[in-house]
């Protein structure tokens, strides 16, 4: 009635890349005559792996019920990289502050960003099943994480030059800031979590339908990497006006979030199955309010919600059984991945 199990798996191994640009006409700065032309890029990369290993034991009460009790411990690690690049000019050689002529000039924001986290981390599940000869129910809960060991390190470098004043006329003081860290503190929070499901097999054991949804608490925003304070990363007068001294520290939360599953599967008569299924996964970021912490670069910078349909069967040749099959997905995002124009120029 009781046993144990080892495991461990790679539950995460993502990519994600993107690269923008444009060249159009845009009224960039409100106290000047006429628009400017605006030339941008963007290029963004992140890399995230995440492995989980783990041991659990199940006790079968009853014929009908089975309690469950697991631990995982979660390696994970993210690289990511950010390139942008904003130059703004007038169309003709003079333009009007006012009454005011202003020469031509050209405006610029240049910045990088980079940072590296290495996190091991730990949490427990336990669950609740219920099995009769048709139909079968579960539930699992599963406690919010603990950072065993987290490293991390952090660059980042901001270079303003000749931006307009829209309150007055002339032109806003110059930026430069640069910095990079590492051997920082580093952390990566999960949420409690309520998960069920259900299955149900018809009288003839050709169908099977199963219906699941988690629930995902919130997180309140916190730093997943401390950057240490360093006054020379720019000038006395420049580092005084900065939001944050500590630029290199990135932030991270969660807001919560239901996901939920369907599949279904279909036996045909010479003993073969059809499969297919349909999954959500919410983005828990999206829309995410990071209170005190909103002037910190956040950690997450994608938040797409993404939709899973997977197709596929279970064959049997000769005396072996080969499963396979294929998955769609597709994201939808109300704002675009990066809007250039939208960016704006703005201070650090």
């Amino acid at each position: 009635r009781l046993s144990f199990e080892l495991a461990t798996f790679a539950k995460d191994d993502e990519i994600i890349e993107s690269e923008e640009s444009l060249s159009e006409t845009y009224d960039v700065f409100s106290s000047l005559s006429g628009d400017e032309i605006v030339n941008g890029y963007i290029n963004y990369t992140t890399r995230s792996r995440e492995s989980w290993y783990g041991f659990g034991g199940s006790y079968i009460l009853t014929d009908k019920i089975t309690l469950g009790l697991s631990t995982f411990v979660v390696d994970k690690n993210v690289r990511s990289q950010t390139i942008f690049s904003y130059n703004v000019f007038p169309q003709t050689d003079t333009v009007f502050q006012g009454p005011a002529p202003v020469p031509f000039f050209v405006s610029a924001i240049d910045s990088y960003s980079r940072y590296k986290i290495s996190n091991f981390r730990n949490f427990f599940k336990a669950g609740f099943a219920y099995t009769t000869d048709g139909l079968s129910f579960g539930i699992t809960i599963t406690t919010p994480s603990w950072s065993a060991i987290g490293t991390g390190e952090s660059a980042r470098s901001l270079r303003f030059i000749n931006i307009p004043n829209d309150e007055e006329t002339g032109f806003r003081q110059d930026i430069i800031v640069s910095d990079a860290q590492t051997g920082l503190s580093a952390q990566l929070k999960d949420p409690w979590s309520f998960a069920a499901g259900m299955t149900y097999r018809s009288n003839d054991r050709k169908n099977l339908i199963s219906v699941s949804g988690e629930y995902f608490t919130g997180i309140n925003a916190y730093k997943s990497i401390a950057g240490d304070v360093n006054p020379n990363i720019s000038n006395q007068e420049i580092f005084d006006q900065l939001p944050v001294k500590d630029i290199l520290s990135r932030t991270h939360g969660g807001n919560q979030i239901l996901n939920f599953a369907v599949g279904y599967q279909r036996v045909t008569e010479k003993g073969n199955a059809i499969m297919t299924g349909f999954r959500t996964d919410y983005d828990y970021i999206r829309n995410f309010n990071y209170d005190e912490l909103s002037d910190y670069k956040a950690l997450k910078q994608v938040t797409y919600n993404v939709y899973h349909i997977t197709f596929g069967g279970q064959f049997k040749v000769l005396k072996n059984s080969i499963i396979g099959g294929f998955r769609y997905s597709f994201g939808s995002d109300k704002d675009p991945f990066f809007n250039l124009l939208d960016a704006g120029l703005q201070n650090p």
